[in-house]
């Protein structure tokens, strides 16, 4: 069996998931979530070359699909208003709304498109600024055991920020070590994509404002 290590010094020990074969599986995951989250340099230094994407992924779903489960329960409850507000947005612009239970059917599906994206994105990326020294499967096992600080979504609004915010540096900290690659190479992966979403959002925003503008002026004139 293979052994890892966690930090400088530390005695040498199994990479927390999967479990073994006779191990306490919910013990493991939280040991998982704990190390990924609180030491996340050591953690992903440690993860596995040759470790298959399944267990990265079921981890990823539980988690994923767990906090699916809590916002459904908000949806229900009605406990946050914020539901209301985007209801009336969509309605507004023409869109749809999608059934809270119905959502919380598909998030297996919707959690698993979005990790294929992210993931394939970033790691193109990465190859491209020759970063991705580690195939496409660590990569997507980093953003696995990156989705870990989301659980924190469970306190809407506030969580969900601290969580994503928390989750890209765990993003970046850990393509760094699995693909031992450097630090900017990593960050500009994870956060260019971004970036160029955002400037596409707000370049459309642009064009259609001064569209708009133009066609008012018509109708004044």
């Amino acid at each position: 069996m293979e052994t890892w290590s966690y930090g400088e010094g530390a005695e040498p020990k199994r990479f927390p998931w999967p479990p073994p074969e006779d191990g306490a599986v919910l013990a493991a995951f939280g040991e998982t979530w704990k190390s990924a989250v609180l030491d996340p340099g050591a953690f992903f230094r440690a993860l596995p070359p040759r470790q298959g994407a399944g267990p990265a992924i079921l981890y990823y779903l539980v988690l994923g699909i767990l906090l699916a489960g809590v916002g459904l329960f908000w949806d229900v409850t009605g406990f946050f208003t914020s539901a209301a507000g985007e209801e009336a947005v969509a309605g507004e612009a023409g869109f749809g709304t999608l059934d809270p239970v119905v959502g919380f059917l598909l998030s297996p599906l919707l959690l698993m498109l979005g990790l294929l994206l992210s993931a394939g994105i970033t790691h193109l990326v990465l190859l491209v600024f020759g970063g991705a020294r580690n195939g496409f499967g660590t990569t997507l096992r980093v953003f696995c055991y990156a989705y870990s600080p989301m659980i924190f979504g469970v306190v809407p609004i506030l969580g969900t920020v601290i969580g994503a915010v928390w989750m890209v540096v765990l993003a970046i900290i850990g393509l760094r070590e699995a693909h031992q690659t450097e630090g900017w190479k990593a960050g500009v992966a994870v956060l260019l994509p971004f970036l160029v979403l955002v400037g596409l959002v707000i370049f459309a925003f642009i064009v259609l404002a001064a569209a708009g503008v133009a066609l008012l002026g018509g109708l004044i004139g």
